[in-house]
């Protein structure tokens, strides 16, 4: 995912890893598949999993595995570009749910909403 071909963009500080709230644009250069271009909506599911490091991780990074992500769209996106803007964050008992509106230069297209389970993290020689 963070190959070369993926440029992100952030507009908030912090980054994916803060508590605070995470926006940036994004935009996958790659190929899904070999000689195929991506369309639009592929573009927006590829981005539409970002928001689980940037809803549900902390300043100690990612604790969590990510087993889910729903992406609802009112429209294509008209750009290559996709902006992601963290709206939401609950968690409890070691379940997270992020929302994220996903945007493109002409306005808001849709949402991403991802879960996140808490993934117990071993000290060494444990």
């Amino acid at each position: 995912m963070w190959g070369s071909d993926w440029d992100i963009r952030l507009i908030s500080e912090g980054g994916f890893f803060s508590n605070t709230r995470t926006q940036l644009w994004s935009r996958d250069g790659g190929q899904l598949v070999e000689g195929e271009d991506m369309s639009p909506i592929v573009r927006a599911a590829l981005a539409s999993d970002l928001p689980n490091p940037m809803a549900n991780s902390a300043l100690e990074g990612l604790q969590f595995i990510n087993p889910d992500l729903t992406m609802f769209l009112a429209r294509p996106p008209v750009s290559e570009w996709i902006g992601l803007d963290v709206v939401g964050h609950l968690g409890a008992d070691g379940v997270a749910i992020g929302t994220c509106t996903l945007y493109d230069p002409d306005g808001p297209i849709g949402y991403s909403t991802v879960t996140g389970l808490a993934n117990e993290v071993l000290a060494p020689n444990e």
